[in-house]
């Protein structure tokens, strides 16, 4: 049996345990959109498939495949035996934008449905953000998506609008260490829009934060949108607090046992924990394998249907992270010592090249509300490691605290940030 090793903040964290906008308005009349030009849109799926998407240029039109899941490749809880994993669209299925972050920007308008081409285009604006895309029945016949669950989200799509390119030498870092020589690893969490907070900032350090994930959910959650209280418990409480447009798409739902991947794909904006399931949002032992297969050598999980990453990235395996948790490992960390007033490390990949670690915390369920708990005290880098005890599932993340650097595991319900590698 694999020994269990919760880091100390969580384990005592999950044991213990307005900014408002607009909210009258809807999404054309709460922002200013700029005129839709005709353009022959970039397809954002024209060499892989994926369900988060990299928009890098502003005012451009883009499109991207909505029948497919995922990249199409590798189905879950069955990886061997692949199923169909093409969408069926009914007729009536209408394009909307879930949520965007920050809440004062509209980072992305007019998305489109078009059914007889079987894509979803939309435009960029001006601005660096993060916004989900979802596709609906629209039950009501309104064109419009009530978060209420009255109309069911067939598939959802994460736009990272960003002027960044990670297959680009230098937006990338290349691991040097034995045996993951040449691994490339994004040099910012998924869904982060600047790699280093300059000046430390508030709002520079927030925009270095990324997005948070549970544990084979390909659906983002937002992390925290303000620094004060950090690193308490229940200080930062994401629930209705404006940090998105709209805020009040966001669930919490405690589930039965009998939740399924089908749940979690049609409730992409539901953090979904379990206390009948001891902290776990699905059971089965196949649930390990969400967001990779294990294998030998560099310990790589092929692809799934629900990785987070954008195309030519995945969710990096548990080895990609584990010689940092050496002694000569964690040498190459530095400013552990001042993590808690800059909000983060610096990993040193070798020679004069740095990359910012930040200590962003970790979202977990504190009296039934999906709280940001850590934040300028942990850095945690979630996995597509994981593995079942007694019915429990943990999954393993990369975890820097003052107290030092380890492969830490925690159960399954909890989200960290995602730094994905490329998929080689």
């Amino acid at each position: 049996m694999e020994e269990i090793k919760v880091s100390l903040s969580l384990q005592k964290l999950f044991t213990g345990a307005v900014l408002s906008f607009c909210l009258i308005c809807c999404l054309t009349s709460c922002h200013k959109d700029p005129d839709p030009v005709e353009q022959t849109p970039v397809n954002l799926s024209e060499t892989e498939t994926a369900n988060c998407y990299i928009a890098s240029v502003a005012g451009q039109l883009y499109e991207f495949r909505a029948d497919v899941m995922g990249n199409g490749l590798i189905p879950t809880p069955n990886p061997d035996e692949p199923d169909n994993v093409s969408l069926d669209v009914p007729s009536n299925a209408v394009a909307a934008i879930l949520w965007m972050t920050p809440h004062d920007r509209q980072v992305i308008y007019a998305p489109y449905y078009n059914s007889e081409y079987k894509t979803i285009s939309f435009y960029t604006s001006a601005y660096s953000g993060n916004a989900v895309i979802g596709l609906f029945v629209d039950t009501n016949n309104n064109g419009v998506w009530d978060s209420d669950g009255s109309e069911k989200i067939i598939w959802s799509w994460h736009i990272w609008c960003v002027d960044y390119d990670p297959s680009v030498a230098g937006n990338y870092e290349v691991y040097y260490q034995s045996p993951l020589i040449g691994t490339k690893v994004m040099n910012r969490n998924l869904g982060a829009y600047l790699n280093v907070p300059s000046d430390l900032l508030e709002e520079n350090i927030i925009a270095s934060f990324g997005l948070k994930y549970q544990f084979g959910r390909k659906d983002p959650f937002p992390t925290t949108g303000v620094l004060q209280g950090s690193g308490t418990l229940g200080a930062i409480n994401l629930h209705n607090r404006g940090l998105t447009y709209p805020d009040n798409v966001w669930k919490e739902t405690s589930q039965p046992a009998d939740v399924s991947l089908d749940y979690a794909t049609n409730h992409p904006t539901t953090f979904i924990f379990s206390y009948e399931l001891d902290e776990i949002w699905l059971a089965g032992d196949n649930s390990c394998s969400l967001w990779g297969v294990q294998s030998e050598g560099a310990g790589m999980n092929r692809k799934t249907i629900y990785d987070p990453c954008p195309p030519g990235w995945r969710v990096p395996a548990e080895k990609v992270f584990a010689p940092l948790a050496t002694d000569a490992g964690s040498s190459l960390i530095v400013g552990v010592d001042k993590m808690s007033s800059q909000y983060g490390v610096y990993l040193n990949y070798g020679g004069a090249d740095y990359t910012f670690l930040p200590a962003d915390g970790f979202g977990l369920i504190n009296e039934s509300k999906y709280t940001i708990a850590g934040v300028g005290q942990e850095v945690s880098l979630g996995t597509g490691s994981a593995f079942i005890v007694d019915g429990m599932l943990f999954s393993k993340y990369l975890s820097i605290e003052a107290g030092g650097t380890y492969i830490a595991s925690t159960p399954m319900i909890a989200a960290t940030s995602i730094r994905c590698v490329a998929d080689e």
